[in-house]
């Protein structure tokens, strides 16, 4: 039995609304995995440098020199704005660009933010 054009366009429309779910489902699961990875990399960072207390984080975030990895991101092929925003895991815009700028080329408590060298060698 061949189906009407009425119950061929309802079928449609519901592939189509699990199409859109699917897809929404896809999204957000994406953004997950790169708000897992930002985690991951803030954790690394904070671990490398022994940064054990939320003020050693915070002056290590505002001592990280954003124009060079930047510049270094850039020149591997990704973040070609020069301008990163995410998503927060609330769904809030977060802005990761900050009007820090060392005047010395060293941030609080003596951090190098120029020097590409590893710490202690």
């Amino acid at each position: 039995m061949t189906k009407t054009a009425a119950e061929l366009k309802a079928e449609r429309a519901k592939i189509n609304a699990q199409i859109r779910a699917a897809e929404r489902a896809e999204k957000k699961a994406a953004a997950q995995v790169l708000i897992d990875a930002k985690h991951s990399l803030g954790e690394w960072l904070a671990d490398s440098l022994g940064a054990t207390t939320t003020e050693e984080v915070e002056t290590l975030r505002r001592a990280v020199d954003l124009d060079h990895a930047r510049e270094w991101l850039t020149a591997q092929g990704g973040a070609e704005d020069g301008h990163e925003e995410a998503t927060s895991g609330d769904g809030s815009v977060v802005d990761y660009s900050t009007s820090y700028e060392p005047a010395d080329g060293y941030g609080e408590a003596g951090i190098s933010t120029t020097s590409t060298a590893h710490y202690g060698s």
